[in-house]
């Protein structure tokens, strides 16, 4: 079904939205500090079923090209290998 099939694709299109954005609003709360894998997977799970270390990845990575579009410092969110995420932009929740 086309209207299943495009429902089904904007649906993920805006599940994946909200997701990198509580990503960003954990990040810009804890300023300077690193947000462990474990919490991060945290988060996405209250929007997802059973979210995956890569589904975090490639929305971290989202995220990077979003901050980087209105012209944050690069890098944006510095990863721990297998630790963490850090936001090193500077982010005003509004």
């Amino acid at each position: 079904d086309y209207i299943t099939s495009t429902g089904n694709s904007v649906l993920s299109r805006v599940l994946d939205s909200i997701s990198v954005d509580a990503l960003l609003s954990a990040l810009a709360l804890a300023p300077g500090h690193t947000l462990e894998r474990w919490q991060l997977m945290n988060i996405l799970s209250k929007r997802e079923a059973s979210p995956s270390t890569s589904a975090l990845e490639m929305r971290i990575a989202r995220l990077r090209k979003k901050l980087a579009s209105v012209g944050a410092d690069s890098p944006s969110i510095k990863s721990l290998h297998k630790v963490g995420y850090t936001l090193c932009s500077v982010v005003v929740l509004v």
